[in-house]
């Protein structure tokens, strides 16, 4: 694989062309097809290298995974962006 670094603020002319709607990261280009968001990127992993699983075999403790991982996606990144972007004791 090859990893692309991306600044956000300046998109480049492959993000825009891989992610046009939402042009956003992460994109996994496979095969020259474009798969973006992040969990739909793990589920089409799981399925394309079923033999390397990413998320538990336990249909259970899969939802569970699924769950966080929206949870995160959802919730997660602005908790993190607060934490980071808050100076001093407002930080604790």
């Amino acid at each position: 694989y090859e990893y692309v670094e991306e600044d956000l603020r300046n998109k480049s002319a492959l993000l825009l062309q891989y992610n046009p709607i939402h042009k956003k990261i992460p994109v996994l280009l496979h095969a020259g097809k474009p798969i973006c968001e992040s969990m739909i990127i793990i589920e089409y992993i799981e399925e394309v290298w079923s033999h390397t699983p990413l998320l538990p075999t336990d249909p259970y403790d899969r939802a569970t995974a699924r769950f966080w991982i929206k949870f995160i996606e959802d919730k997660g990144v602005e908790v993190l962006r607060r934490i980071f972007r808050t100076p001093g004791e407002g930080e604790e």
